[in-house]
């Protein structure tokens, strides 16, 4: 099993604290879809690749339905624009050279991995009242 495969793995630990049954199934999906997607090693324009980003989206949308009404909404819009940025950083890095993709973006894993965990215990938490 390759290294962006295992490093979807932790999106999974999500499903310990999520706030919903509705917000884990759309995690199931998501980090199902990425498991998948990596494990064909199609293009991003393959069904796979459009289905996994398709459902990343759908998450992100999740999480923006989940913090609305809390005054954490902004918390979440930032740190969720830093990882995506994140994710667009490790591009540049392998189109120039530097990291190459199967590195960098399982290490994105990981830290996408660590910010959903993050948000979503949040939501769970006593913090975050609605």
């Amino acid at each position: 099993m390759n290294f962006l495969i295992i490093s979807t793995l932790p999106h999974y630990i999500v499903l310990l604290v999520g706030p919903t049954k509705l917000y884990n199934s759309v995690v199931f999906c998501s980090s199902t879809l990425s498991v998948l997607w990596h494990y064909s090693n199609t293009p991003v324009s393959s069904y796979l690749g459009i289905l996994d980003h398709i459902f990343a989206f759908i998450w992100l949308a999740t999480d923006y339905y989940y913090f609305k009404d809390t005054q954490y909404l902004q918390r979440m819009i930032i740190i969720n624009a830093l990882t995506f940025f994140t994710n667009m950083y490790v591009s540049y890095l392998d189109k120039h050279n530097v990291v190459p993709y199967h590195i960098g973006h399982s290490v994105w894993h990981l830290l996408s991995a660590a910010k959903s965990i993050y948000l979503a215990h949040s939501l769970n938490s006593k913090l975050i009242t609605a």
